[in-house]
């Protein structure tokens, strides 16, 4: 049975900080720990909130965010999709935790 679950942790392979998707084998008692693709963020991003995606003329990358229940918004901003792509997975696992934590 493999329980998985998306977290913060240092890529071994590659020696820096991103968000990484871990399996828990229960039967094993095994941890791998799986690199999450850009597409992965992206679909989890799009079961909570509608998406804009748009470039500036300095083609800096625009991203807005709206809630699908509550129609709150919110704005990204970076040249890199990737990164934008990332803030935008964090910022919708803070509000996930957060609604959470009220509950």
């Amino acid at each position: 049975m493999l329980n998985t679950r998306s977290v913060k942790c240092i890529n071994p392979y590659k020696g820096r900080k991103e968000t990484a998707a871990f399996s828990i084998d229960i039967w094993r008692n095994e941890t791998l720990f799986l690199e999450m693709r850009n597409t992965s963020k992206l679909k989890e991003v799009l079961k909570h909130y509608h998406l804009d995606l748009s470039m500036k003329d300095d083609e800096t990358l625009v991203l807005n965010l709206f809630h699908k229940e509550t129609a709150s918004a919110m704005t990204f901003e970076d040249p890199s999709y990737s990164k934008l792509i990332s803030k935008a997975y964090s910022y919708m696992n803070k509000q996930l935790k957060e609604a959470i934590k009220k509950l």
